[in-house]
């Protein structure tokens, strides 16, 4: 490094939150398995969930096979380098889903076995002070800000005579880019990202309320969970909590 170049470097920003993080799945009380993958990015601030589909453990393959791409395309370096540019971000995650997309499609193809194999995709990026999210299913990001519970996330389940059938999902049909959100984060919002295994079972108050009350991201995981089950837990259960504080 050049004197030049230590002297006018542009000093780094801190990071304006302190993020807690939990994640937790569970096979639920109806299924063989577990379909559902998700990932703790925390050094990136990236978190991931999925949710698989296809006989013979091909769901299981697809959620783990999408959250590992877009984790390996997704490093420190290039996130550092986006510096909350919401184009740029939109750009970035839009490429780790078609990665996503192209690794679960060829996957299905070699083996056929695991034809059909698709999933649901959801990443979240904390960036500065915004949470952005990208996503194609039915999986959800919800933003907790001042006890209010908002969806920030739509389902892409609205095919016309097939209410459940997912209409856009990893490594099914054509390399759609996915959805993306940008929305501004204050200290104290606390974000929960799920699996339609939670979301079918719990309504969003009791949602709301658990997530309000709860110490810890792993103790609002825990309770989570637990309330799918006791509603009957008929899907796999996968739930990701941030808590957002201030800077240390």
């Amino acid at each position: 490094m050049t004197l030049f170049s230590r002297l006018f470097k542009r000093p780094k920003r801190p990071a304006p939150f302190r993020l807690d993080a939990g994640g937790r799945t569970d096979t639920g009380r109806m299924r063989a398995g577990n379909e559902d993958s998700f990932a703790l990015l925390t050094d990136r601030r990236l978190f991931l969930v999925a949710d698989g589909m296809g006989g013979h453990r091909a769901g299981e393959v697809a959620s783990r096979l999408a959250i590992e791409t877009v984790a390996e395309q997704t490093d420190r370096q290039s996130i550092a380098a986006l510096a909350d540019d919401p184009l740029a971000v939109e750009h970035f995650l839009a490429r780790a889903f078609r990665a996503a997309n192209k690794a679960v499609a060829a996957e299905a193809a070699r083996d056929t076995t695991r034809r059909g194999m698709g999933t649901t995709l959801l990443a979240a990026l904390i960036l500065g002070e915004h949470l952005h999210t990208a996503h194609l299913g039915d999986s959800r990001c919800y933003l907790m800000t001042n006890g209010q519970l908002q969806q920030l996330t739509t389902d892409h389940n609205d095919a016309p005579d097939f209410p459940n059938v997912l209409t856009r999902a990893v490594g099914i049909g054509a390399a759609d880019d996915p959805e993306y959100h940008r929305h501004p984060l204050n200290t104290g919002d606390r974000i929960l990202l799920c699996t339609d295994g939670l979301w079918n079972m719990v309504g969003d108050a009791a949602i709301a309320d658990m997530l309000a009350a709860a110490a810890t991201p792993d103790t609002a995981c825990e309770q989570l969970v637990r309330a799918a089950n006791e509603a009957g837990g008929r899907d796999n259960i996968t739930v990701i909590c941030i808590f957002v504080g201030p800077a240390a």
